[in-house]
């Protein structure tokens, strides 16, 4: 599931046919944690997924890997996907993958890269290794990727993110996405960290923020 048609144009120019269905999404997918099935349905994109992802009983797929841009957008666009199938299509919880790629990219003097994941990542680096010499490469989205740069990530399991089902993921969807009268609040306590305990760490909250 590609974010947009600029992710897709990359991801077909080095997908493997045999192996790699590729659906573009278009824009911010609707927030069906809080929709009945039947209003999700109502929604063209998300009918369009569940018709080809339900094709042989939900078994025509090994892996759905959703490829968001590694940025805050992207993170939202995983995360709301995640919550609607979880909520949804249950039947593909355990199939849900990320596409886990670089924001950024060094290359120091000797010509070795290292990869970051995060602008946090990145300033811890710097910050570990104030002399060190470099050129750096900000990707801002998928399709800021060359080709030849790009295969290595959808043919190299290592970049792909399994999002492994956890007893606390509804705690953490209703957090994330409800609209109660206190959720507002509680999101605002979890993001910046004054409620430490209010859940335990998991990939959904590594996900979502």
């Amino acid at each position: 599931l590609a974010e947009g048609d600029s992710a897709q144009s990359t991801l077909l120019a080095v997908r493997d046919p045999k192996l790699h269905a590729i659906y573009p999404l278009k824009g911010r997918p609707i927030n069906g944690y809080v929709e009945s099935y039947k209003t999700a349905f109502e929604n063209e994109e998300f009918k369009n997924i569940l018709n080809i992802l339900s094709y042989n009983d939900y078994n025509n797929f090994s892996k759905v890997v959703i490829a968001s841009d590694a940025d805050e957008f992207g993170h939202g666009i995983c995360g709301l996907l995640c919550a609607n199938f979880i909520k949804h299509i249950p039947q593909i919880a355990d199939k849900i993958y990320r596409l886990n790629t670089p924001q950024i990219i060094i290359t120091l003097a000797n010509n070795t890269k290292i990869e970051f994941f995060s602008q946090q990542e990145y300033e811890q680096w710097i910050q570990s290794n104030p002399t060190k010499k470099f050129t750096q490469k900000y990707y801002k989205g998928l399709g800021s990727f060359k080709a030849n740069e790009f295969k290595q990530y959808v043919h190299d399991p290592k970049y792909l993110l399994h999002l492994v089902p956890s007893t606390q993921d509804k705690q953490y969807l209703d957090l994330c996405f409800l609209k109660e009268k206190d959720s507002a609040d509680k999101r605002k306590s979890w993001l910046t960290g004054l409620d430490d305990n209010l859940f335990n760490f998991s990939l959904i909250e590594r996900l979502l923020t």
